[in-house]
């Protein structure tokens, strides 16, 4: 496995180069960027719903109920289909469901940092961020589309952040891969010495 890792750093560095180039596409075009997901994900659901279909139909002799795996099939299609066809409400809808989870989140963590308050130390912290979570939340469920759009943003500046980290391995390996080969030519020349 170390063999491989040191003969292919490039594939690292290669690999890091176009997670930043994803990562910069993505901050510069998120409605694009939320849109080429949302489509991902209606193609994943339509796949996913012919194999069910067709693991439903290859039970029909031996199961009793493969017809309910061919219906969820079905359903998949359908709702891969409606997501394609209609990828705003898709992703407004994700925004609004990922906001009211943030702000029942805010809320119970806020609740319980002032609850326990006399109990532990630095609670403000918990405190500053359940409201920090619940306003958040509630931004997401008022403006879906400025969510979508921020959580874009966030996961290109993640995905170029990992980027760099690739990068950065990369090179630490083509420096321990160099090492190696000057340790080795080394000992050849010093073994044609003797």
């Amino acid at each position: 496995m170390l063999s491989i890792l040191l003969r292919s750093w490039w594939v690292l560095i290669l690999r890091g180069l176009f997670a930043i180039m994803f990562g910069l596409i993505a901050i510069a075009w998120p409605d694009i960027t939320v849109f080429v997901i949302v489509t991902i994900m209606g193609a994943f659901l339509m796949l996913d719903g012919l194999i069910e279909i067709w693991v439903g139909f290859l039970g029909r002799g031996r199961d009793d109920d493969w017809w309910t795996d061919a219906a969820l099939g079905v359903l998949a299609v359908i709702a891969g289909i409606a997501v394609i066809a209609w990828p705003d409400i898709t992703a407004r809808g994700l925004m609004i469901f990922i906001g009211a989870v943030m702000a029942v989140y805010g809320a119970t963590m806020t609740y319980q940092a002032i609850r326990l308050r006399a109990d532990i130390a630095n609670e403000w912290v918990l405190i500053a961020n359940g409201v920090l979570s619940l306003v958040l939340g509630i931004a997401f469920i008022i403006f879906p589309g400025a969510g979508a759009v921020s959580l874009i943003w966030l996961i290109g500046l993640y995905i170029i952040l990992f980027g760099v980290l690739l990068i950065v391995v990369g090179w630490k390996v083509r420096g321990v891969l160099r090492a190696l080969q000057a340790e080795a030519d080394s000992s050849r020349r010093g073994a044609a010495l003797r």
